[in-house]
């Protein structure tokens, strides 16, 4: 059972099994039964990781996807709309 911190600094992650689509985040540490009467349809095709909170990525979800064989994040390409900076 985790500690109200480790909740407090957490995210859980709701994606696609299928290319690591990122379908929702909710904060805290949760898992499918946040889905209540349907956990077991959405198993069928999502999955979730729990990770560090983070911000950025709660205000812009749909700029990541979690890579399906890591189960870590990775930013999208161009996603941002601003070219990365050389040298820094």
């Amino acid at each position: 059972m985790a500690t109200i911190e480790e909740s407090e600094n957490s995210m859980t992650i709701f994606y696609r099994k299928a290319n690591g689509e990122i379908k929702g985040i909710i904060t805290g540490i949760n898992d499918m039964s946040a889905f209540g009467d349907e956990e077991a349809d959405f198993s069928l095709i999502w999955d979730y990781v729990v990770l560090p909170k983070d911000d950025f990525v709660l205000q812009n979800p749909f700029n990541f996807k979690v890579n399906i064989e890591t189960k870590s994040l990775e930013i999208k390409a161009n996603s941002l709309n601003y070219p990365i900076a050389e040298g820094s």
